[in-house]
């Protein structure tokens, strides 16, 4: 057969290789011959894809399991193709080149290129074209180019390079077209863009480009239209405008970027689940760029940067997560919210030391927390006067400047309702249409400016706890006129200035405990006159000043203990002619000025057989 080859080498040969057509299996590519250099019985015509290598031939196969840097100068062995069916995981100081990995096609799971001190590039990787799982490449001080991995084509998870300080070039990246999940793009101080990134069309993850020197982050990504997750720009320190961003994207998130003053780029209608977040950018002052902005999915957060005005939110109609305003010292009111009517999350605004209004918030409904939180110069809540619905809790606390609580007179409904220490807040008398407190508890602890915790007509129900705690300049509590059922314990405690109680005419039922504790100016207590049923303890205890528990005329059961203790000038017990069971203990001790017979008869009221634990009455030992 060779002498016959050898007979036609006389022939046409277009492509100078001693091969003439007619012999030649492609005489236009001189690569593609009938020679066997290397001896090993194939020619490059039969598939040989290395002929200068007896140990390289036309086989093409698979390695199952992980193949690390150990492993690499074996991998090739005999294979012209191989695919890996596991993880590529080249780490550690000692490689320092994967050209004997050439013969790699695919990687079946992660690929990981990471802490390799002497890599320069990845000469060798040309052959691959699809990673099943991660890109990982980080950490690699000597890495400059990338250019081997052109024909990678997909990645079917996250790409991420990270810390890699001489990469100046992602050119490598030209035939990627589509990554499964994140791309990551940090700490390469040498990389200026992503233009190697050309053909990326479609990004399922979020989009991450943090610590780079570069004031065009973006640029390279014009084929980029779906960013399933967030673009996040993150601690670009040169970063000054956000440039356009065409792709279509679930979230954003501008944050800690040193130098950013203007975000026009940020030309959305809409945003989707992941939300708006713009942090952390110490001189931008102003929103302006959103004002096509009419409805987000997802949250917007605007926390920490220098705004100045949120009137380009003008637009703004629709949010169905929450709205956070955080630590936005500079920011003293939110004109350009009227238009938003209603929050499906949170509307949460803290810290703000320079926000003295809430004029022009249109919100008529939040579905999660309300929380106004230590806001130093805020004076006025007028601007939730439209405000109807409240899903979660109301939050007010650490508003120093706050004098009153108008602009809830509109408020019917609220989750929960929590009311701490604001400086000067001296009343709560806007709660007039407040009908429920429908999941928590109703907890008034504001401190010592507060005199009045006002007059709540409409309140009907409180599914939690009840609870009036170190309010020290309340004087009386005539509060609760329509309320009928407290589903947890109704507590009133520490409010060192309270002399009665009472407006609790119409209350039937609690299912907690009734507590009054340690309020020092008690003359009188107890005017529940419907209450029958109280499904923890009764306790009257460490009152001073207390002479009268009034009577409890419908009191049939204490789920609990009956406890009346610690009473200086206690001079009378309640009339209990219903109460038939105390399924705790009764404990009646050192009332002084009570007289022991008195004190004796209640367990013979009660009857000892419905008293479920202990009786113990001591000193008491009146009348004084």
């Amino acid at each position: 057969m060779l002498i016959l080859l050898l007979a036609c080498r006389g022939g046409v040969d277009m492509d100078h290789d001693g091969w003439p057509v007619g012999v030649d299996c492609d005489d236009n590519d001189p690569a593609l011959n009938l020679d066997d250099a290397d001896f090993d019985g194939l020619t490059t015509c039969d598939g040989d894809c290395d002929d200068a290598n007896e140990l390289r031939s036309d086989q093409v196969g698979s390695f199952q399991g992980a193949l690390s840097a150990a492993d690499v100068g074996d991998f090739c062995t005999r294979y012209c193709e191989r695919t890996l069916n596991g993880d590529l995981q080249l780490t550690g100081p000692d490689l320092s080149d994967v050209s004997q990995l050439d013969c790699l096609s695919a990687v079946g799971g992660n690929a990981e290129f990471s802490a390799l001190d002497s890599m320069v590039d990845l000469t060798g990787l040309s052959r691959l074209a699809r990673i099943d799982g991660e890109l990982v490449i980080r950490d690699n001080p000597l890495l400059e180019q990338v250019s081997s991995l052109a024909g990678l084509a997909t990645v079917g998870r996250s790409v991420r390079i990270e810390a890699n300080r001489n990469l100046a070039s992602l050119d490598g990246f030209a035939a990627l077209t589509s990554i499964g999940a994140d791309l990551v793009v940090s700490g390469s101080q040498q990389l200026v863009d992503l233009s190697g990134l050309s053909a990326l069309q479609e990004l399922q993850g979020n989009l991450v480009i943090s610590s780079l020197i570069t004031e065009t982050p973006l640029a390279g990504l014009d084929s980029l239209n779906v960013i399933g997750g967030n673009l996040e720009l993150r601690s670009l320190p040169s970063l000054v405008e956000i440039p356009p961003i065409g792709a279509r994207t679930g979230g954003v998130v501008i944050a800690d970027n040193p130098e950013l003053i203007g975000i026009s780029g940020l030309s959305f209608t809409t945003i989707g689940e992941l939300g708006l977040t713009i942090s952390g950018n110490a001189k931008l002052t102003s929103l302006t760029g959103l004002s096509a902005l009419t409805g987000l999915e997802g949250d917007l957060v605007l926390a920490r940067n220098a705004l100045q005005s949120v009137a380009a939110l003008s637009g703004l109609v629709d949010v169905q997560g929450s709205v956070v305003i955080e630590a936005e010292r500079s920011l003293q009111g939110l004109s350009g919210l009227e238009s938003l009517l209603f929050v499906g999350g949170d509307l949460r605004i803290t810290e703000s030391g320079a926000l003295n209004s809430l004029d022009g918030l249109g919100i008529k409904g939040v579905g999660g927390d309300l929380v106004l939180l230590d806001n130093g110069a805020l004076q006025s809540l007028e601007g939730l006067g439209q405000v109807t619905t409240i899903g979660g809790t109301l939050e007010i606390e650490g508003n120093v400047a706050l004098a009153a609580s108008t602009g809830f007179e509109s408020l019917e409904t609220v989750g929960a309702v929590r009311i701490g220490p604001n400086g000067g807040l001296s009343e709560l008398d806007s709660f007039v249409k407040v009908e429920s407190v429908f999941a928590g508890d109703l907890d008034i602890a504001v401190g010592g400016a507060l005199n009045s915790i006002g007059t709540w007509p409409a309140l009907r129900t409180v599914s939690g706890n009840l609870l009036i705690v170190d309010n020290k300049g309340v004087s009386a509590i005539d509060a609760f006129p329509a309320l009928t059922f407290v589903a947890g314990d109704l507590l009133i405690e520490g409010n060192d200035s309270l002399s009665s109680v009472s407006g609790f005419d119409l209350l039937e039922a609690t299912g907690g405990a009734v507590r009054l504790v340690n309020n020092p100016s008690l003359l009188v207590s107890l005017d529940f006159p419907r209450l029958a049923s109280i499904a923890g303890d009764l306790e009257v205890a460490q009152h001073a000043s207390l002479r009268v528990i009034g009577d409890l005329p419908e009191l049939t059961a204490v789920g609990g203990s009956f406890v009346i203790r610690d009473n200086g000038v206690l001079g009378t017990l309640p009339g209990i002619p219903y109460l038939a069971s105390v399924l705790g203990d009764v404990i009646i001790e050192n009332n002084h000025c009570l007289p022991g017979l008195a004190a004796l008869g209640v367990p013979d009221e009660i009857g000892v057989s419905g008293i479920g634990g202990t009786i113990s009455i001591l000193a008491n030992n009146g009348p004084c």
